[in-house]
């Protein structure tokens, strides 16, 4: 079954987004992004492999190095743990992409095998490559982009024996995947970068982007408290200058605005989805004062709470 998924967040308590422990390591969810609804998904990182499906429009994925745009049919490989924000881009006006998550195990089997050894940790290893997008611009990526339509296909429709042929399509896109890497020259001296990931190609600062979803994680399980900068640099046990520095470092907001923004991303989505006041949806979210949640609703999304909530259900099917 495929997951109708408006918004993507780390699970309260858990450092970064995880499978269900439910015997087969899996999951696929399709998300829509609408101008006047929901723009963004906040920043998230996952635990395990993920490859972003582009269905319908353009997708614009933002790390803490990068902007890239993905256009329809198109997909993106993103490493685990690796820190991204997924919005629609200034003139798209929507956007419907499918999200699948599997574990490495899905596809190696047991643990140390050559499935794992020779084809995957190479590739999962390698802190510099933190995503690849696939393009129907080869023969190679065209496959690959075939196979993941395929497992969506089965995730959708779950005949039987359906987990076979996910697990099928997945080990076929990749098998195209390790070769356009490895044809790349990506993998060149895997082993001495793995030893050496202080090494100017790997991921820029990685202490420093540890810190930062810690610090994520504790804004996204306590933004309906009242919490201080002091407390954020608290979870990752840094002075309050270097969580500021961390933030500006990383996504370029300061921890405070990057707190409101979130908590105002979380009340457009409960305007859309409950028909409770606007006042205690505000409240809710850390607003106690009415007319400041609305005018930083306004700053950020360009009409009040009300209009936002109106122009949502013009536009609902």
């Amino acid at each position: 079954m495929i997951i109708q998924s408006p918004m993507i967040q780390p699970a309260a308590g858990q450092n970064g987004t995880r499978l269900p422990d439910d015997g087969f390591p899996y999951q696929c969810s399709v998300t829509m992004l609408r101008r006047g609804r929901v723009t963004a998904i906040p920043w998230n990182w996952h635990v395990c492999l993920c490859v972003i499906l582009v269905e319908k429009g353009h997708l614009l994925l933002r790390t803490t190095q990068n902007f890239v745009e993905l256009n329809e049919g198109e997909a993106v490989y993103i490493s685990p743990n690796m820190l991204y924000l997924l919005r629609l881009p200034d003139m798209a006006e929507e956007c419907t992409f499918y999200l699948q998550l599997f574990d490495m195990q899905l596809l190696s089997g047991q643990y140390g095998s050559i499935f794992e050894q020779k084809y995957m940790m190479p590739i999962i290893r390698r802190r510099d490559l933190t995503y690849h997008c696939i393009r129907p611009d080869s023969d190679s990526h065209i496959q690959m982009l075939v196979a993941l339509r395929h497992g969506i296909g089965l995730a959708e429709m779950e005949p039987f024996g359906f987990e076979f042929g996910i697990r099928e399509y997945l080990s076929r896109f990749w098998a195209y995947f390790y070769k356009d890497i490895e044809d790349s020259g990506l993998l060149r001296d895997a082993d001495d970068f793995a030893e050496n990931p202080g090494s100017p190609r790997g991921y820029k600062n990685l202490p420093d982007i540890e810190r930062i979803k810690l610090m994520l994680e504790f804004v996204h399980t306590n933004y309906r408290e009242k919490i201080t900068v002091q407390q954020i640099a608290d979870s990752a046990g840094v002075s309050m200058r270097e969580c500021s520095r961390c933030f500006q470092r990383n996504i370029g907001l300061s921890p405070v605005v990057y707190l409101n923004r979130y908590r105002l991303r979380i009340s457009a989505r409960e305007l859309i989805q409950t028909t409770d006041p606007i006042a205690v949806i505000g409240e809710r979210n850390g607003f106690s004062d009415p007319s400041y949640y609305t005018r930083m609703f306004r700053e950020l999304v360009g009409c009040t709470p009300k209009e936002y909530r109106g122009l949502a259900m013009m536009k609902t099917p």
